[in-house]
């Protein structure tokens, strides 16, 4: 925002180049509202604003504004380019059009002479996987004209882990080639062993680890933070470091306890340990972002609650932060290592499709 007031200052908020940059940022920092209401304010927009505003409302899981923005950039008479296809199918893909998608994808070449490249493939491997239909997309991958990299192995093997345990084939396949792609990649190893504890196979999931093991590869630590006024506050899961550390944890068994009073179930399947039923529970609330969203619930305030994540959320507590934010009247804005999500009395903005 001191940049945004550094712009007007030096009259230059009607240029096209900083108007783009400034929606782009603003949608990128959680406020997709203040991008929206700049774009609108554009005197003169070009592809990069149109592709700024598209790419912005697919991130926060607006598909619907992204594809009727694509709509109102053609009437406009501005011809899209490869970055606004990325938009495009992303949009598609966070609210699972499956036929849109590939549409549009179609239209790519034969409408608009624009090859499709690597990350248009990607994200049709994303659409097809989010939407369930992991049969199709060995056959999808096997069309492409170009040898698949990490990214499309990456998003096979991701989507596997959502299948609970029943597309481990491709999901071992997917990995074999990121192994020889990546082999020190911990991200890798870690979403393999998602795929075979999604399943319950515990011996799968012990293979993976030693494995990662033996290629040295070291697994990022999950955490989230929050920006307040006295700085940037920073938790891992069973944190207990913090300063205000016994506060945190009282708003968490408070919280927790309301939770279950209005019918929430903790999600053990999320809990990715061969631990007793209680232990999984234990271990899923104090996850990174439920101690960050406790430690905001600590202090004074009706703003909304943003959280940073540098992984993606688990079921478990996107599921908590739709109670949450019922419960405590609470707007609360998360970004995950994937997308935004808006929870707001008890909703998601992805709408559960994510």
């Amino acid at each position: 925002m001191e940049v945004h007031a550094c712009s007007i200052r030096a009259c230059l908020e009607s240029d096209v180049v900083v108007g783009s940059a400034i929606i782009d940022m603003y949608s990128k920092c959680g406020r997709i509202d203040y991008a929206s209401r700049f774009f609108n304010m554009m005197p003169v927009r070009n592809v990069y604003s149109w592709n700024s505003m598209i790419s912005g409302y697919a991130r926060h899981g607006h598909g619907d504004k992204a594809l009727e923005l694509f709509m109102r950039m053609k009437l406009d008479g501005q011809l899209p380019d490869h970055v606004t296809f990325v938009g495009v199918l992303s949009a598609c893909s966070h609210v699972g059009l499956v036929d849109e998608g590939f549409s549009h994808f179609s239209s790519m070449k034969e409408v608009y002479g624009l090859a499709p490249k690597m990350e248009h493939f990607s994200c049709m491997v994303d659409l097809l996987g989010r939407a369930g239909e992991l049969d199709k997309i060995e056959d999808f991958i096997n069309t492409m004209p170009m040898k698949p990299n990490v990214l499309i192995w990456r998003t096979v093997l991701g989507a596997c882990c959502r299948t609970n345990g029943q597309k481990t084939e491709l999901g071992r396949k997917a990995a074999e080639m990121l192994f020889e792609l990546e082999p020190q990649n911990a991200a890798n190893y870690v979403l393999l062993a998602n795929m075979y504890a999604s399943g319950g196979n515990w011996d799968g999931v012990a293979e993976a680890r030693v494995a990662m093991k033996k290629a040295a590869a070291k697994k990022e630590a999950g955490c989230s933070w929050v920006k307040m006024k006295d700085g940037v506050h920073v938790f891992v899961a069973g944190d207990k470091s913090h300063p205000d550390n016994d506060m945190i944890y009282a708003k968490l068994k408070e919280l927790n306890r309301k939770m279950r009073d209005a019918g929430y179930v903790p999600e053990t399947r999320f809990a990715l340990y061969d631990l007793e039923v209680e232990s999984k529970e234990e271990i899923l609330s104090y996850h990174s972002e439920k101690l960050a969203v406790a430690f905001v619930l600590t202090r004074n305030s009706r703003l909304p609650i943003r959280i940073m994540k540098n992984l993606r959320v688990c079921g478990d507590c996107h599921m908590a932060f739709k109670y949450i934010s019922k419960i405590v009247g609470r707007v609360i804005i998360l970004r995950d290592s994937n997308r935004f999500h808006h929870f707001d009395e008890g909703k998601c903005s992805c709408g559960d499709y994510w």
